[in-house]
This record gives structure tokens, sequence and C-alpha cells, in this order.
């Protein structure tokens, strides 16, 4: 008989703790379309090795009818993949910031990430934690390049000018490194800070004073994050020559019409000086 008094205490006071420990209501993320539930799994998208990514969540839980009924009052990243590393919540703060690194050396596939909700004092009667998990799919290319033209054909001595996009496709922001390279006296690097899935755009311009000739020069575009999230593409100046160029050169010495009376360059040579 004491027995069966004892089991049913048990039962009642777990009907009297679920009382009074609600199931937690859903909560909203920023940048997210839809309400996430206690232990759920979603989609949160794709990054690079080595690339921060945020989770912005609200605190603020509310019923149907958007009534406040509490606050969860941190946030942080309990479980996550091996050599990862995550930065928590502030407390009280609004949103709730979870900062998630990846290594730099992940390859390429999916991880998920545990997501961990409290409210320190248990006072709001929302629950005394909120689980969900995030799914990231780790993608080295996350960083492309776009050159417009690919190949220009100039004059001599008329800037050539080049439109280089640099597109971000991830989820996480990130800071690369662009160089040009190939020709010394026209190498350039620069650092662009491109917010995810979004693009910037750069114009680099050059001028060659001889021609005919030609270069290929070589864009390199390297991420901060991690050195594995890069991308190159080679692009091409064409110089032909012109009346000036072709009146400098004559002014150098007789290089374009040797058969020709030396009278002839010397006049050649006097109108050249009148376009340097």
């Amino acid at each position: 008989m004491k027995k069966l008094a004892f089991i049913i205490f048990l039962v009642l006071s777990s009907f009297v703790f679920c009382a009074e420990q609600p199931l937690p209501k859903p909560i909203k993320l920023f940048d997210y379309p839809t309400e996430v539930k206690n232990h759920q799994l979603i989609n949160y998208g794709v990054v690079g090795p080595g690339q921060t990514f945020v989770l912005k969540i609200d605190p603020i839980v509310r019923d149907k009818n958007g009534n406040f009924l509490g606050q969860w009052d941190k946030a942080q990243a309990t479980k996550l993949p091996e050599n990862w590393s995550s930065t928590p919540s502030k407390l009280y703060a609004n949103p709730l910031i979870v900062e998630i690194t990846p290594s730099k050396d992940a390859q390429d596939g999916e991880y998920e990430v545990e997501i961990k909700l409290v409210d320190e004092t248990g006072q709001e009667k929302i629950g005394d934690e909120f689980v969900f998990w995030i799914k990231v799919k780790i993608d080295h290319n996350v960083v492309e390049a776009n050159i417009d033209p690919i190949e220009n054909v100039v004059s001599a001595s008329q800037p050539a000018r080049f439109r280089i996009e640099i597109k971000n496709t991830g989820s996480a922001k990130d800071v690369f490194l662009v160089q040009i390279k190939g020709i010394k006296e026209w190498e350039m690097q620069q650092y662009v800070y491109v917010p995810s899935k979004e693009s910037k755009v750069i114009i680099y311009e050059v001028v060659s004073d001889s021609g005919p000739t030609s270069y290929t020069l070589n864009l390199e575009i390297t991420s901060l994050s991690s050195a594995a999230i890069s991308t190159k593409k080679d692009f091409n100046l064409i110089i032909k020559n012109n009346l000036i160029s072709d009146l400098k050169a004559v002014n150098k010495g007789p290089l374009l019409f040797p058969s020709y009376p030396i009278l002839f360059y010397s006049v050649i040579g006097f109108l050249s000086n009148l376009f340097s």
C-alpha cells in the first residue's frame, strides 16, 4: 500500500512540475524567415572555413496575441565540431548575439552546432532553457571574381580600365585581399570588405606609352579568414600603336621608316615634341 501511495505521489509531483515549467515558446532569429521551436534543427546557410558567422536571437517571448511573457537572459553554443570556437552572447543583451567560427582547416561538408538559451534566475516562467540546432554547410568556394572586360584593347598612352567585382556568396561577412600581379610596375593590392551575399566593385587602371604589345595580368583574391578561401583569374591587356606613339618613337631614332630622308625624321621629331 505504501508503495502504491509513493508511485501516486511521484505521478502527481510530475504533473505539478510540468505545470510550473511550461514548454518553451518558439523564438525568433533575425534574418531567419520563420519561428524556431524548442529542439528544432534549422539550416543556417553556407560559410567558408575560418569565417565567423553570427546568430542574432530575439530574447523576448510572447504569446499568440503578442503579449509579453518573459525574456531569455543569455545564449551560447554548447556543442561544436572539433576545433571550432564560439563567443556567447552578453547577459541580458537584446538581441542575443552568438558568434561561431569554424576551423580554418574545416573540410567541405555539413556540420551541426547546438545553441542553448537560458533564464538565469528562472523567474520568467518561460522554461529553464531553450535548445535548438543549426546545420552549417562548409564550402571553400564562397568568393567569386568577375572582370570586365576580360581582354582590353587600347592605344598607347590611353588608360585601360578594368571593372573587378568581388562577390561573397556565403552567409558570413569577410575581408578579402585583392592582388594583381604579372607586371611588377603595375602590381596592386587592396583589402576589400564584403558583407554576406553581397558584392563590391573596384576599378583597376593602367597606362602604357609603348606598343604594340600585350600583357597577361593575374588577379588573386584571398580571404583573411582562411587562405583556403581564394580564387584566381587571368585577364589581358593589348596595346596598339597610335599616331602620337609613332611620333615619339621616331623622336628617339628612325625606328618606323628607315628608308626615308633624315630631314623627314627631323620634322617628325619636332612634331612629336608638340604632343609630349
